[in-house]
């Protein structure tokens, strides 16, 4: 069986051990499955921390686009900045 370095944790694993990445050369993700799930996990403590009106996990729903970045409504760009920074501190 193929193996590959995980590129968070460092370890040689089996390909098996990475989700599927259809746009990547070898079809699997640069990360394994295990880093992935902590990766994860330590996103969703950090947004429940967070005041739930602060709590957005798309950007349209700030108004943003995702692509340019731009933010078209200023009150949710105050928002958006202030969760930024809330999730930044930990």
């Amino acid at each position: 069986m193929d193996t590959k370095e995980c590129k968070a944790c460092g370890e040689i694993k089996y390909l098996t051990e990475y989700y599927k990445h259809p746009a990547a050369k070898d079809e699997r993700a640069p990360i394994c499955k295990e880093c992935a799930k902590a990766y994860s996990n330590e996103r969703a403590r950090k947004l429940n921390k967070l005041p739930k009106k602060l709590r957005v996990t798309r950007f349209w729903e700030y108004n943003i686009n995702p692509i340019s970045g731009f933010v078209i409504d200023k009150h949710r760009e105050a928002m958006y900045l202030e969760s930024k920074h809330l999730m930044k501190q930990d």
